[in-house]
C-alpha cells in the first residue's frame, strides 16, 4: 500500500519581476495522491529565499484545513495537513487533490537581476519527500527593444560626468551600477544633460523608457 505525489508550485507573478517595485509574490502549492491507499496526513516544507522577506509571509488559503510554522532562523516553512485522509486518484479525482496559497514581499533594493528561487518538499505520511520544481523570479527588466535601433545614443560615451540621450524625447531613465546598484532614476526630457558626477568611474548600465520604445546601453564613465 502506498501514497504519492505529482505536485507542483508555481508563483503567480511572472519570471521576470519589477525591478524598481517591492512586489509581492503569491506562491501556489499543489499535490495530489496517486497512489492506491489513502493518504492520512500530508506535511509540506518550504524554505523561503532569503531574497524574500520572511517578515511579510501571510498564509492566504488552503483547499483543506491546515496549521503551519513559520521558523525565522533557518527560513523554513512547514504546512501540516494532519488527518487529511487523502484519497487516492482512481477512487476519486477531487478528493485525491489538494493546495495551499501564500504570498511574501521581496526584500527591498535587491540589486538588478537578483533571482529568487523555491522548491517546496511534499511528504505523503512516512514516505520520502517529493521534491517539487523549483519557482524562479528574476527582478530585472526583460524584452526591451530599442528605439529604432541604432538611432539612441549616449553621448559622450565615454563620458566624464555629463550625459545625454540622443534620440530619446521624453520618459524615464534608470542608471545602475554593473554589479546592479540603483544608482540615478529619474525623468528625462530630449536635449537634458544628466550630471553623473557624484559617481565613481566604472561601468554603468543605463534603462530608458518611452511611449514609443525602450532601450538598454552600456556607458563608461571616466574621471
Amino acid at each position: 500500500l502506498n501514497s504519492y505525489d505529482p505536485n507542483d508550485k508555481r508563483c503567480h507573478l511572472p519570471t521576470y519581476i519589477q525591478p524598481d517595485v517591492q512586489e509581492n509574490l503569491p506562491f501556489t502549492v499543489r499535490f495530489q495522491n496517486d497512489g492506491n491507499y489513502p493518504a492520512l496526513n500530508v506535511v509540506v516544507r518550504d524554505t523561503i529565499s532569503t531574497n524574500l522577506d520572511l517578515s511579510t509571509f501571510r498564509f492566504i488559503g488552503s483547499k483543506h484545513p491546515v496549521s503551519y510554522t513559520v521558523d525565522p532562523v533557518s527560513r523554513e516553512v512547514v504546512f501540516r495537513f494532519s488527518g487529511i485522509q487523502l484519497l487516492p486518484s482512481v477512487d476519486s479525482l477531487e478528493g485525491s487533490q489538494g493546495y495551499f496559497t501564500y504570498e511574501i514581499k521581496e526584500m527591498a533594493n535587491l540589486n538588478l537581476n537578483s533571482e529568487i528561487k523555491n522548491t517546496a518538499y511534499i511528504y505523503f505520511d512516512f514516505n520520502p519527500a517529493i521534491i517539487t520544481n523549483t519557482t524562479l523570479n528574476i527582478n530585472g527588466y526583460v524584452g526591451l527593444s530599442s528605439l529604432t535601433a541604432g538611432l539612441v545614443e549616449l553621448y559622450p560615451n565615454p563620458s566624464n560626468g555629463q550625459l545625454t540621450i540622443n534620440g530619446m524625447e521624453e520618459g524615464e531613465v534608470v542608471l545602475y551600477s554593473i554589479t546592479g546598484q540603483k544608482m540615478i532614476q529619474q525623468q528625462y526630457t530630449s536635449g537634458q544633460v544628466l550630471d553623473l558626477t557624484p559617481l565613481d568611474a566604472g561601468m554603468y548600465v543605463v534603462y530608458g523608457y518611452s511611449d514609443i520604445g525602450d532601450f538598454v546601453e552600456k556607458l563608461n564613465l571616466v574621471k
